[in-house]
């Protein structure tokens, strides 16, 4: 039997695809895209809660769970953790998302973390001493931060509330990473607030493969644990990237619980360190964040 086509095309579903096939397209390609999976009314008002969750949450949840580029700057806003546990709204859409997962992994699913992202455009930095655009995000596999096994027994989704390409920074997929080997290949510290980890070695193998996962809103992008990816920094004076990101755990997986405490707090006090962060806006006293 031929190889499945390793391509966009291929890798997109229709909203309403039965279970057997977003497994089967997932486990062939390491990721599978369902265009539209909010749309109308319920692509609006996911829109408007998630822009209230931003004006309301900073300052009434642990600031480890709120992120900026550069802490003294409200409009580099990059990420607010766990928003599913400290938002209504977000915990009802964790509960839809949980479903689609466990559709993808093949079994039940636990919830682990929802995250707001935003890539804000390079105006919103005018204010900064510390830098002038959004951060590239590494490339990376989250496997490694999840420390699972196996690895490859967790979902990360990625819902768009804007438009994303290449200028206001997309995902970048590698094709076929997801099947390369059985375990995530060696990562280090990235420097990066959010994306702790980075692969250690990436190069031009890597980069011939890569595919840029343009978005509309509303578009849901699925892909494993084990599938390696990245995204460059907002170029774009004016446009947000916005979305909304959730991640689930396979039944069958197993956490190293002690080593990601542990892990945990070696992030936090290596952020701490970093151009606009301190060890207040890094929440080295709060729990942990989901981040890797």
């Amino acid at each position: 039997m031929a190889a499945p086509s390793l391509d966009l095309a291929s890798a997109t579903l229709p909203v309403d695809s039965a279970a057997d096939l977003l497994r089967t397209t997932i486990s062939n390609h390491g990721f599978v895209v369902i265009r539209s999976f909010l749309s109308g009314l319920a692509l609006e008002e996911v829109q408007k809660e998630a822009a209230r969750a931003v004006a309301e949450l900073p300052g009434h949840i642990p600031s480890g769970h709120v992120m900026y580029d550069d802490a003294a700057v409200p409009t580099t806003l990059k990420q607010i953790q766990q928003l599913w546990r400290h938002d209504r709204y977000f915990g009802l859409l964790m509960e839809r998302l949980q479903k689609v997962a466990e559709a993808a992994l093949g079994e039940s699913a636990s919830p682990q973390n929802m995250q707001y992202f935003n890539k804000p455009p390079t105006g919103a930095y005018a204010g900064s001493a510390t830098c002038s655009s959004s951060r590239p995000t590494p490339p990376h596999q989250d496997g490694y931060y999840f420390l699972l096994q196996p690895p490859d027994r967790a979902v990360t989704m990625w819902l768009a509330l804007d438009a994303a390409d290449e200028l206001n920074g997309c995902l970048r997929y590698v094709l076929g990473s997801a099947s390369d080997a059985a375990q995530p290949r060696p990562h280090g510290f990235s420097g990066v607030m959010g994306f702790s980890q980075q692969l250690l070695e990436y190069g031009g193998a890597d980069e011939v493969r890569e595919l840029a996962m343009r978005a509309q809103p509303g578009d849901l992008l699925i892909h494993s644990a084990l599938l390696i990816h990245r995204a460059d920094a907002n170029a774009s004076a004016d446009r947000p990237r916005r979305a909304i990101g959730a991640i689930f755990y396979g039944a069958s997986a197993v956490v190293d619980e002690a080593e990601y405490e542990a892990r945990q707090l070696r992030i936090k006090q290596r952020a701490a360190t970093l151009p606009g962060q301190s060890a207040s806006s890094v929440g080295l006293a709060t729990a942990k964040t989901g981040e890797g």
